[in-house]
């Protein structure tokens, strides 16, 4: 995680230069497969609005790519109980970066 701090930095620089607010989260996991992950979270301008929890909807697309490992834009992928069914990686003005390490 020693790159999470530039990771998000980059996604709210990014972030501003489309006028964007939301969640952003970093994930760390290690190896191939999830028995733990290491995340760190910034608010950019906003936690939520008056239609969405914008950190929820954070939290549950990194919980999908978390089982998948890959972007979460498999259409062929059927939807599980607790799962939102968000298209991509960007979320509703929230945005999902995991970080994954070979060793």
């Amino acid at each position: 995680m020693k790159h999470a701090d530039r990771a998000l930095i980059a996604i709210e620089v990014k972030a501003n230069d489309i006028n964007a607010k939301g969640v952003a989260i970093v994930c760390f996991i290690s190896g191939n497969s999830v028995q733990s992950w290491i995340s760190k979270i910034k608010v950019i301008g906003t936690l939520s609005d008056e239609k969405a929890n914008l950190l929820a909807i954070t939290s549950a697309k990194a919980a999908e790519i978390a089982e998948t490992l890959k972007n979460s834009d498999d259409k062929n992928r059927k939807l599980k109980v607790g799962e939102l069914g968000w298209i991509g990686v960007v979320v509703w003005l929230s945005f999902s970066v995991f970080f994954r390490s070979s060793e």
